[in-house]
């Protein structure tokens, strides 16, 4: 089973203490995001990409995969879509296998977080669905970069990156954007299959 982490939402409000890895929040409504990870790019809208300024020709990458260390391999199948016009930035999906790492799923953020790998994590919700915990990380302290992680099942979780040249976009409301449209592609998945 592959996971899904996104990232979105930097404007949300949320607890700004630090939260124990091993503590962090379960998954309690699991989505199996299997169906998509040949081709990631279905799981946006195309009006949805189009509201962010997004071509809706997404580039996908089903076999991508990341080794950064002994304990630390993700299988992580993505998608990325360029800026429409003359906007400088793009955004990344990549749905992400945490069960070779001692912190699984939305642990994983937290765990950057307490290691200097993210300068801030913030939890939001994901609207209607409260089983599925999710976080805003940055990397720097502007948006230029910024990431919604949201837990699908307990080692998956789906994320999006943006990267913004000019850090002019407001990149965590898109990404946050994104991922919501993401999560609601797959419970109208999981509904119309009846699993």
């Amino acid at each position: 089973m592959l996971g899904l982490a996104v990232l979105a939402g930097c404007s949300d409000g949320g607890a700004h203490g630090e939260v124990d890895p091993l503590d962090a929040p379960e998954v309690t409504t699991p989505l199996d995001p299997a169906d998509f990870t040949d081709n990631p790019c279905r799981l946006v809208p195309e009006e949805v990409l189009r509201e962010n300024e997004l071509s809706p020709e997404g580039k996908p990458n089903p076999d991508y995969s990341e080794d950064l260390g002994k304990f630390e391999k993700f299988k992580a199948p993505g998608c990325t879509w360029n800026a429409e016009g003359l906007r400088v930035y793009f955004v990344t999906l990549r749905i992400r296998d945490y069960s070779d790492s001692t912190y699984k799923g939305i642990a994983n953020a937290y765990h950057g977080k307490q290691t200097g790998w993210y300068h801030d994590v913030r939890p939001w919700q994901v609207p209607g669905r409260p089983g599925n915990p999710a976080v805003v990380a940055q990397d720097l302290e502007d948006e230029s970069s910024c990431k919604a992680i949201v837990g699908l099942t307990k080692d998956l979780a789906l994320e999006f990156l943006l990267l913004d040249a000019h850090n002019d976009v407001g990149g965590c409301d898109r990404t946050k954007s994104l991922a919501e449209a993401a999560v609601k592609t797959l419970v109208e998945h999981h509904e119309k299959s009846g699993t």
